[in-house]
């Protein structure tokens, strides 16, 4: 951003930053002679190139995070469902045991596990949600 408000107020215009002329030394110098830029583009300032550059890291970074996040997020929903699942059917199938020992504390511990995977898938989908808006 510092580098676009420098172009636009025209910060240091008598410095090689605004000079057409450099691009192409600069490049020709790091290719050996071999990369010049043809006609629209000879006019680009190495601020511009360096703007540019900047940019498309950023836009680079931005997507692979926001990729990273949901990929990440719905393994992690994934995991919690099927946690959930397994605990749906434990629960269904020792329904008789479970009454007889568990008792009040096993209801409350069972509650409490219930609550946090929960919060946990919530947690998962809003972090896909905000990698989905991320990621342009």
């Amino acid at each position: 951003n510092a580098l676009c408000c420098a172009k636009d107020l025209k910060l240091y215009e008598d410095t090689f930053w605004w000079q057409a002329n450099h691009t192409n030394a600069i490049l020709d110098g790091i290719s050996g002679g071999n990369l010049i830029l043809p006609e629209p583009l000879d006019k680009t300032t190495p601020l511009e190139v360096i703007i540019s550059i900047t940019q498309l890291y950023a836009f680079l970074s931005t997507s692979v995070g926001g990729l990273t996040l949901i990929w990440n997020s719905v393994g992690k929903l994934r995991r919690i469902v099927f946690l959930l699942e397994s605990r749906l059917n434990e629960g269904t199938a020792n329904t008789e045991k479970k009454k007889t020992k568990n008792g009040a504390l096993g209801k409350a511990a069972n509650r409490i596990v219930n609550e946090s995977l929960l919060q946990e898938a919530k947690s998962a989908i809003r972090g896909a949600f905000v990698g989905f808006l991320v990621a342009p």
